[in-house]
């Protein structure tokens, strides 16, 4: 093992030399895309019911309970790989990359979705959300960083006219950062050591 590794051997373990295996690479990332797809599901379900939430408020609850239910969704396919692919023993390393390829993937397959949707889909209410956090933001511009109404306008002018592509691609910076935040947790509870 490399001196730095042994430094950070919660990070890397023997157990971990195996994962540099090019075959348990691609063995992490078919799973991780499979499960990808779980997510992405939840993901586009989530974003749809907050879409169409100004219809009824029962639609944003379930909005909020989807993307509550994200890192529960990712320790339960990241817990099957475990104990039904590795015998139960993965490393918090090999966790880790499984983790983050799963939101990887499932960004991936949500941005495509959202672009469409933001293009071409029912954007009423998408429109009302972001017309009164207008509101708030122009309030909180002139207050906190006194700018003045023609500045104010400006930036929020800007921000109305963002493209679907931009919106959708806003969304995926904050989903992968989202999953780069959640995956050392998710990793550090479900990882296993098979016992010496």
């Amino acid at each position: 093992m490399l001196p730095f590794s042994k430094k950070f051997s919660i990070f890397a373990t023997k157990s971990d030399m195996k994962m540099i295996n090019p075959i348990n690479i691609r063995q992490a990332r078919a799973f991780a895309r499979q499960d990808g797809l779980i997510l992405a599901t939840a993901w586009i379900i989530s974003f749809i019911c907050a879409m169409q939430a100004y219809r009824s408020s029962f639609l944003g609850l379930i909005s909020s309970v989807l993307q509550i239910a994200t890192p529960f969704i990712v320790g339960y396919t990241l817990k099957k790989f475990r104990d039904k692919i590795l015998d139960g023993n993965i490393s918090f390393r090999r966790a880790f990359f499984y983790c983050m390829e799963t939101f990887f993937y499932a960004s991936i397959i949500l941005t495509i979705f959202q672009f469409a949707y933001l293009k071409w889909g029912d954007t009423t209410g998408f429109m009302a959300q972001i017309s009164e956090y207008s509101k708030i933001a122009a309030q909180m511009y002139r207050d906190t960083y006194h700018m003045s109404p023609a500045q104010v306008k400006q930036v929020m002018e800007a921000f109305t006219m963002m493209t679907p592509l931009a919106w959708a691609s806003a969304f995926l910076m904050t989903e992968l950062v989202g999953g780069l935040i959640i995956s050392p947790i998710i990793a550090l509870i479900m990882k296993r050591q098979p016992e010496k």
